[in-house]
């Protein structure tokens, strides 16, 4: 397929990544990104094998698919539950996705191909790059096979995904019960007990430290690096040290006057005479007739603006003696006879439009004359600067390109022949570099395999507006595992953070059971030092209450004559721990000018929803014809 692939690509790109890898990890998108049969087996999907090697294989693009995120932490994971959780993934998806090719879905090797070609970090200008996509395969070893194997069932999953999902529809009935649901409202309560309270107290021996880099450290990485050399060509260091003296701004305005001049302008009237879109010839013939009589007036001295206000058939201008108002000569609104005009009080002979017949007189003028020298020097002195600056910018730079070119080992050359410093940049990584490491542009060619791979200067590139770089790799530092000492002081606030959680899920769960006794919930709250808040008839998009609370305060069970206080507790993502109450539910009714949106339209989302659900639903029937086994003992 890779042939294929070729003989419909063009074009060299540097890409990122995370976007492929995020391609084959779509919703965990674990499918056979691995088919590496050795090592212990971990499951079997109707015989077919999954083994560690293949998790870990797994593992290791999840941590470094995630490590470009910058809020992700390796050392706050635990490898065992991810491993764990992929396995199970990767069990399912190969389940549904046999399932499917049961059912006889199957994706076309063109279909596939053209959905690879048009990843956007696989292109440049549009163009798809064939040496990308190796280079891919190469550095993240993958099975070229493999990867568009994974790519093919992705397709085979979003497809059976869409087809279940846009054939849904709702009943008005439906739709009434959903709304009744949507629009409800609930009195709540709750209290938010932070785990940041306990974190200092938690204690953190050094032991346990390196007990857990022992067992993550491996995935505590610092990203390749590089330092590059550089010339850097811009406007500034262009022209910084050009003279620029009175004589040569003077013979400047003198050949560039019409750069210094007011626009001319021209107050034009017309009169008209109209010739409808499907007019006889008859009607064309007395309109010409009427226009060259009003024209012969004009010749015998009539006055133009009484004539317009007598004969014109323009209503909206004739009343104004034909004003048409001013008009830039340079607009070309128009007839070109009117511009050729020279003196006030002039007109022109009748002129035929879509409209009917004009004449044109154009009685004042202002403008066209140049503005003196000393009230535009300033700006006479800038525009010569910037003329002067892209020429010499447009030679030094084909001059840089081609000594870059000529010498791609060295960027000498070029340095001594235009004067041009060769300057180095920090160590940076293909993420994240600062001066001219910031620049996407310049980290993309600086990781490309010319540049890095090859060892080679880089083409022209732009960093901004009015400055591009010539780069090559001065120094590499490759991916390194992080020492202990250098991580020592984070995974003792990682686990100092996770001690802290356990706390507050511990006393936020005593509060639940302490409140379900019958303590009111206030007195409650107040012996941990915490506020506990009310909300009377919040809705779902209740701006006055935390969303996470509010999705949790409308999925626990309503109240009841026997409870009539519903309590829950949960955990957040941030390892604080919140504590739940609903008094009071409230039903919901439809009214679609309440709603601000089409009874159609809603039953366009509700049906969405429902449609998503019957995937699932579908997925869990393939699942379960499957014959998945599980060997715990084995992981």
């Amino acid at each position: 397929m890779m042939q294929l692939i070729r003989e419909k690509s063009r074009g060299i790109i540097s890409w990122v990544i995370v976007g492929m890898i995020a391609l084959g990890f779509c919703s965990w998108g674990v499918s056979s990104y691995f088919n590496n049969q050795s090592g212990p087996v971990v499951a079997k999907v109707d015989g077919q094998k999954i083994t560690a090697s293949e998790i870990d294989q797994l593992y290791e693009h999840w941590v470094h698919y995630n490590a470009t995120n910058k809020a992700f932490d390796a050392s706050q994971i635990d490898p065992k539950v991810i491993k764990q959780r992929l396995a199970v993934s990767l069990a399912r998806e190969r389940a549904i996705v046999r399932g499917l090719q049961k059912t006889g879905f199957a994706i076309s090797d063109n279909y596939l191909i053209a959905t690879i070609q048009s990843q956007p970090n696989l292109q440049i200008d549009g163009q798809f790059s064939i040496d990308l996509y190796k280079r891919f395969l190469q550095q993240n070893r993958i099975d070229e096979n493999e990867f568009e194997d994974v790519q093919r069932d992705s397709l085979m999953l979003s497809q059976a995904q869409q087809g279940i999902v846009t054939s849904n529809f709702t009943l008005d009935k439906e739709l009434e019960e959903i709304a009744k649901i949507r629009n409800q409202k609930r009195d709540l309560g709750y209290v938010i007990i932070p785990a940041a309270n306990y974190q200092k107290e938690a204690v953190v021996t050094d032991a346990e430290i390196e007990d857990f880099y022992d067992k993550n450290g491996q995935f505590m990485k610092e990203p390749q690096k590089v330092k590059l050399q550089y010339i850097e060509l811009s406007i500034d260091h262009l022209i910084k040290d050009k003279k620029i003296d009175e004589q040569m701004l003077r013979e400047y305005y003198q050949n560039n006057m019409q750069l210094f001049s007011e626009p001319e302008v021209v107050h034009v009237r017309h009169i008209m005479v109209e010739v409808p879109i499907n007019a006889s010839a008859k009607q064309k013939e007395t309109a010409k007739n009427k226009i060259d009589a009003v024209y012969k007036k004009l010749k015998d001295g009539t006055n133009f603006e009484t004539l317009a206000r007598e004969e014109s058939e323009d209503k909206i201008t004739a009343s104004k003696g034909g004003d048409l108002g001013w008009i830039g000569k340079g607009d070309q609104a128009l007839p070109a006879s009117v511009y050729a005009l020279n003196k006030n009080g002039e007109f022109t002979e009748p002129v035929q439009s879509d409209y009917g017949w004009h004449i044109f007189e154009v009685y004042e003028r202002k403008g066209g004359e140049a503005k003196d020298y000393n009230s535009v020097k300033n700006v006479v002195a800038a525009r010569y600067k910037q003329d002067m600056a892209e020429r010499l910018f447009k030679e030094t730079g084909e001059e840089l390109t081609n000594l870059s070119y000529e010498n791609p080992n060295t960027l000498q050359p070029a340095s001594d022949k235009l004067n041009l410093p060769i300057q180095t940049t920090d160590y940076f990584t293909e993420q994240a570099g600062t001066g001219i490491a910031s620049s996407k542009n310049v980290r993309s060619a600086a990781f490309s395999d010319e540049v890095l791979g090859q060892q080679r200067n880089s083409d022209l590139i732009r960093v901004s507006d009015d400055s591009f770089v010539v780069i090559r790799v001065a120094d590499m530092q490759p991916e390194r595992q992080k020492t202990l000492a250098e991580v020592k002081d984070d995974i003792r606030t990682m686990l100092q953070k996770q001690a802290a959680a356990v706390k507050a899920k511990q006393l936020g769960e005593n509060l639940v059971q302490e409140i379900k006794s019958g303590t009111a919930a206030d007195k409650a709250a107040s012996k941990l030092r915490l506020e506990w808040k009310t909300q009377k008839n919040a809705a779902r998009d209740n701006k006055a209450t935390p969303t996470p609370i509010l999705q949790n305060a409308f999925m626990i069970e309503k109240p009841t004559a026997e409870a009539p206080l519903s309590v829950a507790g949960f955990q957040l993502p941030n390892g604080n721990f919140a504590v739940v109450t609903v008094s009071k539910v409230i039903p919901g009714t439809f009214d679609e000018k309440v709603e601000q949106i089409s009874t159609q339209a809603l039953k366009q989302q509700i049906a969405t929803i429902q449609g998503r659900l019957e995937y699932e639903s579908f997925q869990a029937a393939l699942i379960a014809k499957a014959n998945i086994k599980f060997y715990e003992a084995q992981k």
